[in-house]
C-alpha cells in the first residue's frame, strides 16, 4: 500500500513519457526536414534543366563586327536571358562562320571546302534562356521579337526537345508534390498518435484536476510546456542528424553541392523547429481537450 501511494505521488501532471516521445518527434521531423530539402534541390535541378536549353540566332551574311557587337550588347539586355554560372554574366555566346564550319567537320568528318568556294555557314550567336522563359508559347513569343531584331536571319531551336523536357518536369513536379502532400499527412498523424498515446496514462489524473475545481488552461498548460520542451529538443538532434546524413552524401557524391547553398540546412532548420513546436503543442492541447470532454465511462 505504501508504495503504490509512493508510486501514485510520483505522478504528476504532464510527467509523460519524455524520451520516448522525444525519438517519435525526431523520427517525425527528420522526414520532414529531409522532404523541405529534398524538395529545395530538385528545384534547383529543375531550374538547372530548363535552363541548359538554347535558342540559336543565325545572322545574315557579311554582318560587320560593330553590328555583331551591337546585336549581342541587345540580347544580353534582355530580361528573358539566362545567367552563367561563371561570372553570373548574360548567357549570350558569339559563335563565327568559321568556328561553326571547324565544328561541323570535326563532328560529321565531312570537309565542304574542297567543294564550296565559300562558307556557306553563318554568324550566330547561342541564347541560353532563364528557367522562368522556358514554356512553349513564352519561347515562341521570344523568337517571334528576336526575328524583328536587325540583321537576325532566322531563330532555331528544337521544338521536340523543348516540348518533352516541360513534359516530363511537369510530370516529376507533380509526383514529387502528390509524395511530399502524403508524407506530411502522415508525419502530422504520427506526432498526434505519439503525444495523444503519451498521455493517455494520465487521463485520469486530468480528471480528477477537473473535478476538483481546476481550470482547463492549467491542467493544459503543463501538457504544452513539456510538448514544446520535447519538439525543440527533437528538433535539434532531427537537424543534426539530417546534416550529418547530408554532409555524407555531398563527400560520397560532390555533385550534390552544386544543388545545394548555404542557407539550407539553416532553412531546414527553421522549418523542423516551427513544425515541431506547432504540431507538438497543438497535439498536447488537442489531446487534453479530448480528455477533458470524455465521460468516465469512456476514459475506462
Amino acid at each position: 500500500m505504501a508504495q503504490t501511494q509512493k508510486q501514485v505521488s510520483k505522478k504528476t501532471v504532464g510527467s509523460y513519457p519524455f524520451f520516448s516521445v522525444v525519438i517519435s518527434l525526431v523520427l517525425a521531423l527528420f522526414i520532414i526536414g529531409l522532404l523541405v530539402l529534398t524538395a529545395r534541390q530538385s528545384q534547383r535541378l529543375l531550374s538547372a534543366i530548363k535552363a541548359r536549353f538554347q535558342l540559336q540566332v543565325v545572322l545574315d551574311q557579311n554582318v560587320s563586327p560593330a553590328e555583331t557587337d551591337s546585336l549581342k550588347s541587345v540580347l544580353a539586355a534582355k530580361p528573358w536571358i539566362g545567367r552563367t554560372t561563371e561570372g553570373n554574366q548574360p548567357a549570350v555566346r558569339f559563335i563565327s562562320k568559321e568556328a561553326a564550319a571547324k565544328t561541323f567537320i570535326e563532328e560529321t568528318g565531312e570537309d565542304f571546302a574542297g567543294l564550296l568556294d565559300d562558307n556557306p555557314l553563318h554568324d550566330a550567336f547561342e541564347v541560353r534562356l532563364s528557367p522562368n522563359h522556358t514554356d512553349k508559347l513564352a519561347v515562341e513569343e521570344i523568337s517571334k521579337g528576336l526575328m524583328g531584331l536587325p540583321h537576325v536571319k532566322e531563330v532555331v531551336y528544337q521544338a521536340d526537345l523543348l516540348a518533352l523536357i516541360n513534359s516530363n518536369l511537369t510530370k516529376i513536379g507533380l509526383v514529387l508534390a502528390g509524395l511530399m502532400f502524403v508524407l506530411v499527412i502522415g508525419v502530422a498523424l504520427l506526432i498526434n498518435n505519439t503525444i495523444r498515446l503519451a498521455m493517455f496514462s494520465q487521463r485520469f489524473l486530468i480528471r480528477s484536476m477537473q473535478l476538483v475545481g481546476a481550470s482547463g488552461w492549467f491542467i493544459i498548460k503543463p501538457f504544452v510546456w513539456r510538448a514544446l520542451v520535447q519538439s525543440t529538443v527533437a528538433s535539434v538532434v532531427a537537424w543534426l542528424l539530417l546534416s550529418l546524413l547530408f554532409q555524407t552524401g555531398v563527400s560520397q557524391v560532390p555533385e550534390l553541392a552544386v544543388l545545394s547553398e548555404p542557407s539550407d540546412l539553416a532553412i531546414v532548420g527553421l522549418v523542423q523547429l516551427s513544425a515541431g513546436l506547432l504540431l507538438g503543442a497543438g497535439g498536447a492541447f488537442w489531446a487534453v481537450r479530448r480528455f477533458l470532454n470524455m465521460s468516465l465511462d469512456q476514459l475506462y
